[in-house]
């Protein structure tokens, strides 16, 4: 004969208690990773568009020194100086443009 048989109600009330009480916690916590995960990802597509818009605020700013040389200036310029006038010309007429990496053989 048990002679608490309410105790054994009471300790499985309190065990289904903790159970969902873990589950509730542990769910919160699955959550916020999630939500720190979505934050993390829009800083990086934030900083992704800086990025992207800054270096095609630099190219025109660098297309308009290229522009405003004078014949004089181009006749001087080095072989990666003129491509970079030359596309800055092209760019300026509508032609969209993408330069290869110097390999320092002049052209060759």
């Amino acid at each position: 004969m048990d002679p608490l048989p309410a105790g054994g109600a009471i300790l499985g009330t309190l065990a289904t208690f903790i159970t969902r009480s873990r589950i509730r916690s542990w769910a919160q916590s699955a959550q916020h990773a999630s939500e720190v995960a979505e934050a993390k990802a829009r800083e990086r597509q934030a900083a992704e568009e800086f990025r992207r818009r800054y270096a095609i605020e630099h190219q025109k700013n660098l297309d308009r020194e290229y522009l405003r040389s004078g014949l004089a200036e181009v006749d001087r310029m080095p072989g990666i100086e003129f491509e970079k006038y030359v596309a800055a010309r092209l760019r300026a007429h509508g032609w969209k443009v993408s330069t290869t990496a110097t390999a320092g053989d002049y052209g060759g």
